[in-house]
């Protein structure tokens, strides 16, 4: 895995890399967290899909990816929520646009540090 990656570009070929190195969705999504986790200095990166309009996590950085639907995650996928369902990046302490912030706010109160919530999407989805 990398350190720090200044250039944006240059981060998005390895993140598109190293997705694309991985056969199964939940390898490729660990990696591109731990890839992105490493590319900008974070402690954790997660990623979760929205199934059935709520967001699911999969995969952590740096993880086991041990069960992720354990009430220890409930604050995370409760912020990953309030982003997806805004439509908006999402970040505490408050960065941008207004935006709606509780679950940001109670997840920064439980692990401490910053959040930083950025909905992907495809095609409008």
């Amino acid at each position: 895995m990398k350190s720090w990656i200044a250039d944006p570009q240059a981060l998005a070929l390895s993140l598109q890399a190293t997705v694309l190195s991985h056969a199964h969705v939940r390898e490729a999504a660990t990696a591109f967290a731990s890839e992105l986790a490493a590319g900008r200095g974070c402690t954790r990166v997660s990623v979760g899909f929205v199934r059935n309009g709520l967001v699911e996590l999969h995969s952590v950085s740096h993880g086991s990816n041990e069960d992720l639907r354990r009430p220890a995650f409930n604050n995370l996928a409760a912020a990953m929520d309030e982003a997806v369902q805004q439509g908006l990046s999402v970040y505490w302490p408050a960065e941008g646009a207004p935006a709606i912030r509780l679950a940001h706010r109670a997840l920064l109160i439980e692990r401490g540090g910053a959040v930083a919530t950025v909905p992907i999407v495809h095609l409008g989805h």
